[in-house]
């Protein structure tokens, strides 16, 4: 049996940083989750089995132990209690079911281990994964190879296993640390090391030059392009305002919810950078993502592992020189100043239950028990843990299933089979009817749907009828997705494009896409997009003040962006406000390219004020 549990557990570190499917909208994240959850699954079965075969319950525990679970309690109560969106929560890439299978993880290698002690196939399975991570990384850096290739989404430059580019080369990092650990560690410790097996030592040298091959690809490529991060004060400036009120303080906003406190919090400042119209995920460390979302407690829980860690360190001596001890603090200190990852995230918590000192809680012998009294004090657990991982995996497949059905209606979109797009989004919503974002497309495929049978010549009684239901349930669709997360910036820019989209259609709709954008830029108060969304809507209404006013506040949030000017520009004209009107058209040349077909029009406009009585 512990070999079995030993080769699954190897399988698992070996597919995690390589396992994706293009089969669901994420390639990678939510088929890593699934991959987590599955794994789990497994390895709590087989544990359940190992117990009843050797009739014996033993229960390891380790300092990090009270930690874990707290974080994992923490980020539990603060789904359920912290979120507007708990689905969102649940399945956020580092949500509850992440850090909830990572600590199941924790928990049962921690007792597994106790009993096998052996981590080299887990680390064989580590290095060979990192190692093809690498050849991966450096043959798609080649346009040569991707230029090969047909299939799109593989072809890309951008493609990596690893999520991106930068999670890969942060992977790598703490593989290679590990590598090195592996090595050079016993030598110091003059204990038999890789080079006393010369496969072993090999295999290890030819690995450690391609990682570190792919690890110096990536540092070139980031010199010549900084990966799209949160800048680093921002974000401390998001989580402080974040933890400022007591009950984010205490919960955050919410695994997954970070999108929404960027939103809310985003400094004006912001405007004036390459990112001013990107809706970031997560801040630039992991450590500030977590005390958003989830509260101030969970970062101090996270920051006292490693100093746990560092404190058993100097106590035990087998600890301190153990090769996954560096590593180990390597992973907790980039996540503390970097981004994490699922890969990352699990791997930290493998190699911390592998290597911590555990002392044994409970050692109960169930050969002398009979039969009865053995089923009444195990009974119940038992079962209830069968139950429990037949609920979880038959949730899971659902999730799974409306994930690779909602994949398929965007390849029938490729093929422009708008039927076949509209059966399996609704299919999709069958079986989770719970994701906003399934909601938010189907909204949007409607009225698409309803603009297509518009377009035709000669309407049937048919299409006649189609058209208004179409145009309703695309409505519907909308406000559900909005019913479901109320904090969605997506979600209500979504609801007032489609009312804006109905104005000549639906009487008023475009009150509707107003409140909608109200709504919107209350939930993004510096974000100049919705503003200038909003004072378009008043300016088709003839309310050239009103339009004014808000062109003006999105010029002010960004001086630098011609769309504002040069809406403005058009407003001043319709109050016959000209001066003002060529000012702002003066502006937006300035801002454009000068021999650009947009700069020539904006010079016609010009010329044709200058004429202007």
């Amino acid at each position: 049996m512990n070999k079995i549990i030993t080769i699954i557990l190897s399988i698992f570190v070996f597919l995690l940083p390589l396992f994706f499917l293009p089969i669901t909208t994420d390639f990678f994240d939510f088929n890593k989750q699934t991959l987590l959850v599955g794994t789990t699954i497994l390895l709590f079965l087989l544990w359940i089995i190992k117990i009843i075969k050797e009739k014996r319950l033993t229960f390891y525990i380790s300092p990090f132990h009270i930690p874990v679970m707290l974080l994992f309690l923490i980020t539990t109560i603060s789904t359920f209690f912290g979120s507007p969106y708990k689905l969102g929560s649940l399945l956020a890439p580092l949500g509850l079911v992440t850090l909830g299978g990572t600590t199941f993880l924790f928990i049962l290698l921690s007792n597994i281990w106790g009993d096998l002690n052996d981590d080299k196939p887990v680390f064989l399975g580590l290095i060979t994964s990192a190692t093809i991570l690498s050849l991966i990384t450096l043959l798609w850096s080649n346009s040569i190879v991707t230029t090969l290739i047909k299939i799109d989404w593989l072809k890309s430059n951008t493609f990596n296993p690893g999520g991106s580019h930068y999670l890969a080369f942060l992977f790598l990092i703490i593989t290679l640390s590990l590598l090195l650990a592996k090595i050079i560690g016993p030598f110091i410790s003059k204990r038999t090391t890789v080079v006393d097996h010369k496969p072993a030592f090999f295999f290890s040298l030819i690995a450690g030059i391609i990682i570190i091959l792919a690890v110096v690809s990536l540092s070139i490529r980031f010199i010549k392009s900084n990966p799209n991060l949160l800048p680093f004060k921002i974000s401390l400036s998001i989580a402080f305002q974040t933890i400022k009120s007591f009950p984010s303080l205490l919960l955050g906003v919410g695994p997954g919810n970070y999108i929404t406190a960027f939103s809310i919090r985003r400094p004006a400042e912001l405007n004036q950078t390459p990112y001013w119209n990107l809706l970031f995920s997560s801040s630039s460390s992991y450590l500030l993502t977590l005390i958003t979302e989830t509260g101030l407690l969970s970062g101090i829980l996270f920051l006292l592992l490693p100093i746990i860690l560092i404190y058993q360190g100097t106590k035990i001596s087998k600890l301190k020189s153990n090769p996954l001890f560096i590593p180990i603090l390597l992973a907790f200190g980039l996540q503390i100043l970097t981004l994490s990852s699922i890969s990352i995230f699990i791997t930290t918590f493998i190699l911390l239950a592998l290597a911590t000192p555990k002392k044994k809680l409970l050692d109960i012998d169930l050969s002398n028990m009979t039969f009865y009294r053995w089923l009444f004090l195990l009974g119940p657990f038992l079962i209830g843990s069968v139950l429990f991982s037949i609920i979880l995996g038959y949730l899971t497949y659902r999730v799974y299933l409306g994930e690779v059905i909602f994949k398929k209606s965007f390849d029938a979109l490729k093929r422009n089979s708008g039927q076949e797009v509209y059966n399996l989004q609704s299919n999709a919503l069958k079986i989770n009817p719970l994701m906003d974002k399934y909601h938010v497309s189907f909204s949007q495929t409607n009225l698409a749907l309803a603009n297509s049978l518009s377009a035709k010549k000669n309407l049937s009684e048919t299409d006649k009828q189609t058209i208004p239901r179409l145009i309703q349930q695309s409505i519907n669709e909308a406000r559900l997705a909005v019913a479901l997360n109320k904090t969605s910036l997506t979600n209500w820019t979504n609801l007032a494009s489609i009312y804006l989209a109905l104005i000549n259609f639906a009487n008023g709709a475009d009150n509707w896409a107003i409140i909608s954008y109200q709504q919107a830029i209350s939930l993004s108060p510096t974000d100049p997009q919705s503003r200038l969304s909003l004072g378009g809507v008043y300016y088709q209404q003839g309310k050239y003040q009103e339009a004014i006013k808000l062109f003006q506040e999105a010029e002010r949030f960004k001086p630098d962006w011609a769309n504002a000017h040069y809406n403005l520009a058009q407003a001043y004209k319709q109050i016959k406000d000209y001066d003002k009107a060529k000012s702002e058209l003066d502006i937006v040349k300035a801002l454009l390219q000068p021999n650009s077909p947009e700069a020539k029009k904006v010079n016609d406009e010009i010329e044709s004020l200058n004429t202007t009585p």
